[in-house]
């Protein structure tokens, strides 16, 4: 009895990457490799990309990506209508949906959520906080999700946004 094909390479799932020619990280396309015999992932390695573990991580910059540290102080930059915003920026490969959350560690103080669609800017995002005295001087987690079509990836970094904000906090 002969062997059954070999199931096709669905786009768009995670495991080794073969070439998509539009652009996306690293030139390739995901494809899922799930009970593919070894002479696939060989051919797909042998068009040029390398297997890519799929991952996101949140920074700031506001011309180029720059990775936070853990407690790292954010500066709050005042805006053209007279509130105040946090410069982010995102690494991450394909991205249906992104959204950002800024939650400071502090209970009883606003959660904040910000979502992007697919082909939104990665870098220089304008996070605009609504009530920015209950997040200056105090540490705030701000989260990544990034919905690549497969699953969903997250990258969380504590951080101490500062700047001249006037006002108190009215949460509480």
């Amino acid at each position: 009895m002969g062997r059954p094909p070999e199931p096709a390479l669905p786009v768009g799932r995670e495991g080794a990457h073969a070439p998509s020619g539009n652009g996306a990280a690293g030139g390739c396309a995901r494809a899922y490799l799930s009970g593919v015999r070894l002479a696939s992932t060989l051919a797909i390695l042998a068009l040029g990309c390398a297997a890519e573990v799929p991952s996101a991580e949140l920074g700031t910059g506001l011309d180029a990506f720059e990775p936070l540290a853990e407690g790292q102080p954010l500066p709050m930059v005042p805006g053209a209508q007279g509130g105040f915003h946090l410069w982010l920026s995102v690494r991450a490969g394909r991205a249906d949906a992104i959204t950002l959350i800024a939650a400071p560690v502090e209970a009883g103080r606003p959660r904040q959520d910000l979502r992007l669609g697919e082909g939104a800017p990665r870098v220089g995002i304008p996070f605009v906080l609504s009530s920015p005295e209950c997040f200056v001087d105090r540490d705030v987690q701000l989260e990544l999700e990034v919905d690549d079509g497969a699953a969903i990836l997250r990258d969380r970094v504590r951080v101490r946004p500062f700047g001249d904000v006037p006002g108190e906090c009215a949460a509480r």
